[in-house]
């Protein structure tokens, strides 16, 4: 969800897809956020089975749903890296987390990222946080877990979500 005058609305309307757009807020985590809802809400509104969440700065391989639906997971992360400029780039996926108390008695967990290395050598793994830039979930998970942040921390909603996946019990890959 970005502000513009509509025009990017028409872009991808032009292509044949659908677009649900979030009300505009000044804030890009709460922005983000919010779409995520909006599409959450239309998805368990319909009959779908899987959730596909694909951001566009992320560009899978055209087969990147067969691929992730192959393993039959409930939530299951597509492996892409992040960082740019003089950031070193890694893999989006992290292998642990440290538990802080928040404002209101929240708990968020800081990021420890995989090495590509490690990474590199497994087809599929088990992980406890990555990024909603390319995953596939199952619609139960949905029913359970909504997107949020929280204003003052730094992580995203996706932060959150792989959070509240752990609390009850859902393994992520």
């Amino acid at each position: 969800n970005t502000y513009d005058d509509g025009e990017y609305k028409k872009k991808i309307e032009g292509y044949g897809f659908k677009v649900l757009k979030s009300e505009f807020v000044n804030n890009s985590k709460e922005n983000i956020c919010n779409s995520r809802n909006v599409a959450r809400d239309y998805f368990l509104k319909g009959d779908y089975d899987y959730f596909f969440n694909l951001e566009s700065d992320v560009i899978p391989p055209k087969s990147i749903i067969e691929e992730l639906m192959q393993w039959g997971k409930d939530v299951i992360s597509g492996w892409y890296y992040i960082g740019q400029g003089s950031f070193i780039k890694r893999p989006c996926l992290f292998k642990g987390f440290v538990p802080v108390k928040m404002e209101g008695g929240e708990t968020v967990f800081p990021l420890d990222p995989y090495e590509t290395d490690w990474f590199a050598d497994k087809r599929l793994q088990r992980i406890w946080l990555g990024s909603m830039g390319c995953c596939l979930m199952k619609m139960h998970i949905l029913e359970k877990i909504y997107f949020k942040i929280f204003p003052g921390f730094e992580s995203h909603d996706d932060t959150f979500f792989y959070q509240d996946c752990e609390i009850i019990g859902i393994e992520v890959y």
